[in-house]
């Protein structure tokens, strides 16, 4: 996880990869997710300075349907 010129925190997500998963990887997935963005609003985020955070999909190689 990185930060923007203004402190926010910025995810990048390469859904391509998630593509390539197995269906129980994928579902394992959800765990990690929610841990993260847990951590995020609870430990990254620096009061006062950054109330928001971004998340960017990475949709290269990947189909829309």
């Amino acid at each position: 996880m990185k930060r923007d010129k203004n402190f926010r925190p910025v995810l990048i997500v390469n859904v391509s990869i998630l593509a390539k998963m197995s269906r129980a990887d994928q579902d394992n997935m959800d765990g990690v997710i929610n841990y993260l963005l847990t951590y995020s609003v609870n430990k990254i985020n620096l009061k006062g300075k950054s109330e928001t955070f971004t998340i960017i999909l990475d949709l290269a190689n990947v189909s829309m349907t």
